[in-house]
């Protein structure tokens, strides 16, 4: 896909924030997590709605003309990113989300690849509600271990982990 960053966006009435990004070492490094609905980058992410696309294919010229935003400050500083490409949801609960992208190739996301993470966004999407749901969840049921006295190599059960996977 050409992706060289993730960021993981909560919408909230007054501002947006950053949850969580990849890799981890730039997530941790990420010093200006919030961004203001009344900025213009927090004025297009609050505007994302549920299933669609936030664009931003010259992140560079935005970052120096919003100079007062942080966000895109940080985003471009730890990304060295070119194209920014959004897609926006609602879990369950009814939170809004963004799901960012960013890419370093020096003319963008090329068309093939827009085409793919819109195809391939919904998958997405699911995983991550999927994944929210199941932190949400009781803790995972752990796997009985066995010992067997002939040789005493380990036996694990996989029996609960096999059903934990299993769709609902």
């Amino acid at each position: 896909l050409g992706v060289n960053w993730i960021g993981f966006l909560e919408l909230e009435e007054d501002r947006v924030t950053l949850s969580d990004s990849v890799p981890a070492n730039i997530n941790q490094d990420w010093k200006h997590r919030h961004v203001s609905t009344n900025k213009s980058l927090g004025k297009q992410l609050s505007t994302t709605g549920q299933g669609q696309w936030l664009d931003i294919n010259n992140l560079t010229e935005m970052a120096l003309r919003h100079h007062d935003e942080r966000f895109l400050r940080e985003l471009h500083k730890h990304t060295s990113a070119t194209h920014v490409m959004g897609y926006g949801f609602l879990c369950p609960r009814k939170h809004r989300f963004v799901l960012l992208f960013s890419t370093r190739h020096e003319d963008g996301f090329r068309e093939h690849q827009q085409e793919l993470m819109r195809t391939l966004a919904q998958l997405m999407v699911n995983a991550v509600i999927d994944g929210m749901e199941n932190n949400d969840a009781a803790p995972a049921v752990r796997p009985a271990r066995l010992m067997t006295e002939a040789d005493n190599t380990e036996v694990v059960d996989l029996e609960a982990d096999i059903a934990a996977l299993n769709p609902r």
